[in-house]
This record gives C-alpha cells, sequence and structure tokens, in this order.
C-alpha cells in the first residue's frame, strides 16, 4: 500500500484514537468482519506524519523570490580569457565564491586560475537575488550560473565555427580554448567579443550531473592561501579613503540603554584621542518600532577616534573605568535570565492532555541566549559628504542597508554607495549592518572618512543574540504506534527587519494559509520533523524581550530539532528499540536512512570505545540530511573557567565523531567536510559549553574567555566523514548545507551525555 492511499484509510481511525482516549485495544485486536487492525498498521513504529517542509521549504521560497532578478546578473570574458562573474551574495567564509567559480569552470573548462568571482555592491535592482542566508546561495545560484557559463561556451563556439568553417558539432571545447577537426585551438580571449553575457538564458544546455569533472570534487577554497598567510583583506585592511580616523564605537552596558552624558573634555584629554562625538543608530528594533536616526537625539553610540585603533581602544577602556560616559537605563533593567525564562514558560501554546490509559513520552528543554561572536568583529570604512556617502563592510544584505543609510543621512539612495566586503565569519550576524551604519554617520558628524569597528567586548555585548527558547514536547503512542507529535516551541523575538523578512513576504499570500503569522511562516518552512510519528504539530510563539536579536545559525531547528532529537532516544527507549534503528525504521527520507545506516556500519555504533557513551542524532533540513554518531568521555578541561566564573567546568569532551550528510549534486566536497565540521563544533558548543548570561539587564559575556566557545582541545581527535550526492532526476539540484547537521551533532552530544551519566538533560548548555 503506498503512502498516500494509505493515509487517507487510516487517519479516520486515528482521530477516533484521540477522541475516545482511553481506547486501548491491543494490536492484535480484531473487530468482527474487520482484518485485524495490526495488518492496516505501517511497518515502522508510528504512523505516517506529513510537515509542510516536506514539500515547501524556505529555501524554496527564498529561490522564487530571487527568481525574476538572477537575469541581471553578469559573466564576462575577458581579451586575456578569464571570467569575471560579480556574485550578488556575500563571502563570509562560508565558500560561496569558490562554489561558484566551480559552476563557471565546469561549463568553461577554463581553469580555477583564470576565473575572478567579486562582491557586488548594493543593487537595488537586484531585489531578493541580494540576500545571503537560509542556506539557499547553492541551490539559488547553481542553474542560474551554470546556465550563464554554457552561454558563454555557446556563443564562443558559434564564433568559432565562422572562423574555422566547420560545424559546432564538430568543435572540442575546453582548456581556455576551441579546437577545430585539425585539432588547431582558438583561445578563450581572441573570442571574448561575443561572450559578455548577462542574465540567465533559458535555452542554455548544461552539462549532464554525471559528465561533471569539477563539480563533486575536493577543491581548496580560492581564498585559502590569503588567509593562512595573513594576506586576505577584510574591511579594515582596504585603503580605499584618504586619511581615515580611526574609530571605536562604544556603546551602553545595558541592553539597549542610550547615552545619558558623556565628559567630552576629559575624552579628548585621553592619549592619541583626536575627535569624539555622539551619533545614533539603531535599525528598527522590535515589534512595532519604527526606526529612528539622528546625529544626537537619544544617542546609542559615543565614537572616539583616535590617531590609532590602539589610541581608540585604549580611550575605549578608560571611558568605562572612569566612568566619562553614563547611560540611561535599558529596556531590561532589573531582568534577567530567570525572568525571560518565566516569560517564555507562561507563554508556551497549550499541548494535548494526557488522557487515560494513552501513553505518552514528554519532556521540556530550555536553551539559553547564545552570542553569535565571528572571529571578525563589525566593521566599516565610511566617506559622507554633504552629497554622497560610499561604505564598505560585510553586509549580508546590503540593499536595506543602502536604503537606512540613505534616509539617515538625508540623501538619495543613488547617491550612496554599499561595497559588499569578505567578512570573517557571520553564522547570521551580518545580516544587519549596524558598523556600516554608525560608520556612515560617524563620517557625516566628524567631517572626515573614518574606519570603524566594534571591540571584542562591545561585540558581544552589542551582540543581537540568538533568543532563549523554551520546548514541551509529547509524543503519544496507541496500539503499539506513535500517533501524535506534538511540540509547542517558544522564543525571544527573533528580529527579521534586515530585509530577509522582505523576500520572504514577497510571497506569503501565494504558499501558506493567511493566519499564520510571519514567524510561524518561516518556522513552518523550516522544522522538518523527519519521522513518520503520526499526527504532527509543531507550534511557535514569541515573546518581545526587548532584547536585540538575529537569526543564529540554523534560526529554530538548532534548537527544536536538537530538543526533538533527545525525544527520539527516549521514544526508542519506550519500544524497546535501539535508537539508531529506530529512526531508521521511521525515516521519512531514504536520504536520512542512508546516512544512519553508513554511520551504523562506520561507526562502531554499539561498540563504545572504554570509558566513552555514544550518542547518535539526525536532521532533515534545505534538502539535504545528516546522521551524526558521537561519543563522549568525562575527561579534565583543558581550558577550564576560573573559580567563580558563571558557567562554570564543563569537562566532558567528545572524542570521536562520525558524520554522514546526503545532499542533492555535490559541489564542492572540500567545502562540505568543512561546513559539518562547523556543525559538530556548534553542536558541541550549544549542549556543553557556550552561553549569553543576562543580569540586571546586561550581557555578562565580554570576550571568548568567558564566552566558552569549544576551541580546539574540545574538537573530537578523531572524525569520520560521507557525503552522498545523488544523480537521479528527482535530486538533481544541490541541497543546502550551511545548517543540517547542526541539530543532529546536538542532538547526539546530549544524548550521549544522558547515556554517560544517566541523567535526563533538559537544560542547555549544561554548563550554563
Amino acid at each position: 500500500m503506498d503512502r498516500r492511499r494509505f493515509l487517507t484509510r487510516i487517519l479516520p481511525g486515528t482521530t477516533a484514537l484521540v477522541v475516545v482516549g482511553g481506547w486501548t485495544t491491543p494490536a492484535t485486536a480484531q473487530l468482527p468482519g474487520f482484518p485485524p487492525v495490526d495488518s492496516l498498521l505501517p511497518d515502522g513504529d508510528g504512523l505516517p506524519g506529513v510537515a509542510v517542509d516536506d514539500f515547501y521549504d524556505l529555501g524554496d521560497n527564498l529561490i522564487q523570490a530571487a527568481a525574476p532578478t538572477m537575469t541581471l546578473m553578469r559573466l564576462e570574458m575577458t581579451e586575456d580569457g578569464r571570467a569575471l562573474f560579480e556574485l550578488p551574495r556575500a563571502e563570509v567564509g562560508q565558500g560561496i565564491d569558490t562554489t561558484v567559480a566551480m559552476m563557471i569552470d565546469e561549463e568553461l573548462d577554463i581553469g580555477m586560475d583564470n576565473i575572478v568571482v567579486t562582491l557586488s555592491d548594493a543593487r537595488p535592482e537586484l531585489m531578493f537575488n541580494q540576500i545571503t542566508g537560509g542556506s539557499t546561495n547553492t541551490r539559488a545560484l547553481y542553474q542560474p550560473v551554470s546556465r550563464m557559463a554554457a552561454a558563454a561556451r555557446e556563443a564562443m563556439a558559434q564564433e568559432a565555427s565562422a572562423r574555422l568553417g566547420v560545424p559546432t558539432s564538430a568543435l572540442v571545447v575546453g582548456g581556455g580554448g576551441i579546437a577545430g577537426p585539425d585539432g588547431i585551438a582558438i583561445p578563450y580571449g581572441s573570442l571574448s567579443q561575443a561572450t559578455m553575457v548577462l542574465g540567465t538564458p533559458l535555452g542554455s544546455a548544461t552539462k549532464p550531473v554525471a559528465d561533471h569533472r569539477r563539480l563533486g570534487t575536493f577543491q581548496a577554497r580560492t581564498d585559502a592561501l590569503a588567509a593562512v598567510t595573513g594576506r586576505k583583506q577584510y574591511a579594515m585592511d582596504l585603503d580605499v579613503v584618504e586619511d581615515p580616523l580611526h574609530c571605536v564605537a562604544v556603546h551602553s552596558p545595558q541592553i539597549r540603554g542610550t547615552l545619558a552624558s558623556y565628559d567630552e573634555a576629559a575624552i579628548r584629554a585621553l592619549p592619541g584621542v583626536v575627535d569624539v562625538t555622539a551619533i545614533r543608530s539603531v535599525p528598527t528594533l522590535g515589534i512595532g518600532e519604527a526606526p529612528s536616526y539622528g546625529l544626537s537625539t537619544n544617542p546609542t553610540a559615543l565614537i572616539v577616534a583616535g590617531r590609532t585603533f590602539g589610541d581608540a581602544l585604549k580611550a575605549e577602556a578608560t571611558i568605562e573605568a572612569r566612568g566619562l560616559a553614563t547611560w540611561t537605563p535599558g529596556t531590561q533593567a532589573g531582568r534577567g535570565d530567570a525572568d525571560h525564562r518565566q516569560d517564555l514558560v507562561a507563554a508556551t501554546l497549550p499541548i494535548s492532555p494526557d488522557l487515560p490509559g494513552v501513553e505518552a513520552v514528554s519532556g521540556e528543554f530550555e536553551f539559553n541566549h547564545i552570542a553569535h561572536a565571528p572571529l571578525e568583529t563589525m566593521t566599516a570604512v565610511a566617506h559622507t559628504t554633504d552629497s554622497s556617502c560610499e561604505v564598505w563592510s560585510a553586509m549580508k544584505i546590503p540593499i536595506p542597508a543602502q536604503e537606512e543609510i540613505a534616509a539617515q543621512l538625508g540623501l538619495p539612495i543613488t547617491s550612496v554607495t554599499c561595497h559588499v566586503v569578505t567578512g570573517g565569519g557571520s553564522f547570521g550576524r551580518r545580516l544587519f549592518h549596524e558598523a556600516a551604519a554608525e560608520a556612515a554617520i560617524a563620517s557625516r558628524a566628524l567631517d572626515r572618512p573614518v574606519k570603524l569597528m566594534w571591540s571584542r567586548q562591545e561585540d558581544m555585548r552589542g551582540d543581537r543574540l540568538r533568543p532563549r527558547t523554551f520546548h514541551r514536547i509529547k509524543v503519544t503512542k496507541a496500539l503499539g504506534k506513535a500517533v501524535a507529535f506534538e511540540h509547542r516551541f517558544t522564543s525571544g523575538f527573533t528580529s527579521f527587519s534586515h530585509g530577509f523578512g522582505d523576500a520572504v513576504t514577497s510571497l506569503i499570500g501565494h504558499t501558506t494559509p493567511a493566519q499564520y503569522t510571519f514567524a510561524q511562516y518561516i518556522f513552518e518552512l523550516m522544522m522538518n520533523q523527519p519521522y513518520d510519528l503520526g499526527l504532527n504539530t509543531q507550534l511557535l510563539n514569541e515573546v518581545d524581550h526587548e532584547i536585540n536579536t538575529g537569526s543564529w545559525r540554523a534560526v529554530y531547528t538548532g534548537t527544536g530539532r536538537a530538543a526533538e532529537e533527545i525525544i527520539i532516544d527516549e521514544l526508542a527507549a519506550s519500544f524497546d528499540t535501539d535508537p539508531l534503528e529506530f529512526r531508521i525504521r521511521n525515516a521519512k527520507d531514504e536520504g536520512l536512512v542512508r546516512c544512519l545506516e553508513w554511520v551504523r556500519d562506520n561507526g562502531g555504533w554499539g561498540n563504545p570505545t572504554p570509558g566513552t557513551a555514544q550518542g547518535i542524532g539526525a536532521n532533515s533540513e534545505h534538502r539535504s540530511n545528516m546522521a551524526v554518531m558521537v561519543e563522549l568521555a568525562e575527561v579534565e578541561d583543558p581550558y577550564p573557567a576560573p573559580p567563580g566564573a558563571r558557567g562554570g567546568p564543563s569537562n566532558y569532551r567528545v572524542t570521536k565523531a562520525v558524520m554522514a550528510f546526503q545532499t542533492g549534486i555535490v559541489m564542492n566536497r572540500a567545502g562540505l567536510e568543512a561546513q559539518m565540521l562547523g556543525h559538530l563544533n556548534d553542536g558541541i558548543s550549544s549542549i556543553l559549553r557556550a552561553s549569553i548570561h543576562i543580569e540586571d539587564g546586561a550581557i555578562q559575556e565580554s570576550a571568548f574567555s568567558d564566552f566558552r566557545y569549544a576551541r580546539m582541545a574540545h574538537h573530537p581527535p578523531e572524525v569520520l566523514m560521507h557525503v552522498f550526492g545523488s544523480t537521479t532526476a528527482e535530486s538533481a539540484e544541490p541541497g543546502g548545507a550551511g545548517e543540517t547537521g547542526i541539530a543532529a551533532a546536538a542532538g547526539a552530544v546530549a544524548n550521549a551525555y544522558a547515556r554517560l551519566t544517566g541523567t535526563a538533560p533538559r537544560t542547555f548548555p549544561i554548563n550554563h
């Protein structure tokens, strides 16, 4: 019986089970005139379950929104034989520029060294095609970029055909040129006049996946050598303005506090300080709050300009130590973690009541605030005059940045130029552009070009946090099957005011019932419960704590699916089934089954290294699947927290990790493995170590010394990874890779911790 036919037959019966509640008919019961009940039930441990994400996910939404302006991209062949492509996405360490170069080389066979990928300035005409987020870059760009390269190849082939007097079918393309039957090749450079390609020619045939020779290989990043030798340039390294002031931005230690006063004379007298000013630059903060800008009204930042950054940073420290600036109480003055937890618990939507005689497996989980903490803090260079502004910064959504800066400065948008610069990490942080806005305003206020940076302390305290979350999960069982899966997900408000939401809402009326809230809509498109466990309901409720928040890698799934993976282990135990085999038996996606089976067969599942406990986690997201197995041991932390420090010790280390990732077409295997390692470290950190503490309205952490993210010494010494691709017609597209494994890794670590300690972990990180 196929899945859909089974659904139509079994759902009425499922409803009856819920209504009558106490019906405890065993699976072997038989009603007169009917076949045995268990003969109608599927082989797995649960009834079929369906989630919105099974059919349409966030990536589908964003790809649709971006599609109309893909025709505005440019690929150019130069006379010296190079291919130039302007990438309308931000490179923040994920390697998208290398992947796009591979797509171009796949069609042109020109060599990676002859492909130059630059980042596009803000171009309003690109609209939703200039958003970097949601693990959609590769998914959205693969077909358009490949077709552009194929069109360039066809154009040059036509020109070569005319010159050589032979049909294009007789030509051989590759090696940076096109050769005729006699073997004489014409270099691409001499054919380039015909090959300025705009947009995405629909008729251009790309190579079949089976013929790929570049895509699917291990390709080192094109910027790897520059990065490891220190030659790679980030915003602060650019020499693009004359005689800039070196500025740091000082903000309130209180969340959303504003500047009350400052001792200008004392600050100007500090060594190396050349100027100081107060500015307001706060993008939309919360629900219903409008942007408010200006140079002096309720300033939010003190800009200190020094002869060097060293001078400015020393001045910043002195201002805090000597109290040379005072601040108004923030929005959370007098409140802290316990208050926020209480708010979330109170706002959690109801779950179905327990019914007499009906078995259920349930749990409540909490995840604390966490910071983005990219290695490169928020930075920007700006030159603002009375009639124009030019800004350089790592901006993942530069068009709203351009609009906002123009509004702040009272300039037409055409007078503001936003240059997108490679960023040193993001994890969602650079969806917002505070540094670019502050630099633009500061340059106007100081009447000089500026280089502006946030110190590490400012970057931590002023971060847009991943909100705190609370989860109540319940799986109801009847007739020996899981018949209903309920997840009530309560979160602090996540701000999407950076422009990402505009792309989503551009299609919201076409794809979802109107009663869904915007956040619920994004939530439904991301959260995919990947197992057949009956009627599935995952509902989000948000509480606006008036805290600066933003998307953190794996926005909802990083906590939500991790919590679900813990319940899956406990559910498997209730069926007296091995947790890995339980997942295999009930997984909805064959790709997830492949991952789980590979991990089982190659990871030594069931035979842990002495002194360790094993844990398994899995996830399906962005049209990709991931399974992670870890071994966890209790060992002395090489970097223990000092006595009395928040968080306390975390004497647990993942000693072994085995990971399997399944996606559609594989692009860069090296890039995918790098993403998998990132997933693993995020999972280790968010379960065992790293969180933000809020006390009396202020973030307590200020550096990596107290924001205890996993270091190299906490990374497992043994990691085994495998990537599955697919060449089937149904999956001849790449999947997303930036977030899928985070929940899988987090779930695996939490489950290993439970097995090692004999506890049922509920609050994360463990050492908060």
